[in-house]
């Protein structure tokens, strides 16, 4: 898991099996939630937890639709998407994003947060992005060429923080789980994707309450054992209905006005003056502490001679106090 991070449910389940049947073949107890719990009890106090989230799933999640794409092969037809359990190592007292700056330049990791701020307050819940929007955060960047901008989502997408699927740019389900401190420090309540009724992961493809107020909202996969025992939202107790999608699923037909544009570009520009604000004062901080650490060596260091006497003279010449003394011990003798 150090390694791979993130795998599907199934992956970390097939590969637990196998080796409680190497240790105990007669074994048959299922035990892998309990096991994952446990580890998790002992992986809090080092900062890291096993995290699990439902990733959208392939083919339409709207039941209208269900059953009438056929699959890129032309072999059949997709079923209704029913979305995959996946499970990853995320640390918790770290904010994953710093990581990113061991991988990206400043540049590109300030366009990264601007593409990431983009799929966020994407209008109308839908959680992602065109290829044409993404290349545009690259402006007002300082020494960001378009070039450089298409090279650096390749790259996002290759290591796994950004999915990418016919044209449209979506949070892959590693940044899902590692970056949801960064989105909860980040953005604002009305801004975050909402956390699911069921398994309290955020939900960026799925159903949300009919309630334009109500944040309730529920993956594809946990709605569908949710709803055999609930009729209602449990967060406004309004009558449930998946009629609202979540999503690339979601109508396209808001898109950002000019002045929202510009409201959106204020809000990253915002975030990064705030972000720089924070690292010149940590900064500061750090340049008072070692001007406090000098000064407190100096006096230390005075203290210390103090204590030692009176110290030679540099040029070896003897103090005019001294001269004085043997100067008059030499009338003395001339008296004599």
């Amino acid at each position: 898991m150090l390694l791979r991070r993130v795998a599907p449910y199934k992956t970390w389940d097939t590969i637990f099996k196998k080796c409680r049947t190497l240790v105990d073949p007669r074994d048959r107890e299922p035990v892998f939630e309990t096991l994952i719990r446990d580890i998790n009890h002992r992986l809090e106090p080092l900062g890291f937890r096993i995290a699990q989230t439902v990733d959208g799933g392939i083919g339409p999640i709207d039941e209208s639709q269900q059953d009438q794409v056929s699959d890129e092969s032309g072999g059949g037809i997709y079923p209704r998407s029913q979305g995959e359990r996946w499970m990853g190592l995320i640390n918790t007292k770290v904010d994953n994003s710093a990581k990113l700056a061991t991988e990206l330049t400043p540049a590109e990791l300030n366009f990264f947060r601007r593409v990431i701020s983009r799929i966020i307050r994407a209008p109308n819940h839908r959680y992602c992005i065109s290829l044409h929007e993404a290349i545009r955060s690259h402006t007002k960047i300082q020494g960001m060429k378009k070039g450089d901008a298409q090279n650096v989502l390749d790259v996002l997408v290759k290591k796994g923080w950004l999915s990418y699927v016919a044209g449209i740019y979506t949070l892959s389900i590693r940044a899902q789980l590692e970056l949801d401190p960064y989105f909860e420090k980040t953005f604002d309540l009305e801004d975050l994707p909402p956390q699911c009724l069921k398994c309290k992961n955020i939900v960026m493809r799925g159903y949300k309450c009919p309630k334009d107020e109500c944040r309730g909202a529920l993956h594809v996969q946990c709605e569908a054992v949710w709803k055999r025992t609930q009729s209602k939202c449990s967060e406004c107790k309004g009558k449930w209905s998946n009629e609202t999608l979540i999503g690339q699923d979601a109508p396209d037909g808001l898109v950002l006005d000019t002045e929202e544009e510009s409201e959106v570009e204020a809000k990253e520009e915002e975030e990064e003056e705030e972000e720089g604000t924070q690292q010149t004062q940590t900064q500061t901080q750090a340049s008072k502490g070692k001007r406090r650490s000098t000064a407190s060596s100096q006096k230390s260091q005075k203290k210390s001679r103090n204590r030692e006497g009176p110290s030679q003279p540099r040029n070896g010449r003897t103090p005019a106090s001294r001269r004085s003394s043997r100067y008059d011990k030499l009338l003395v003798l001339m008296k004599i």
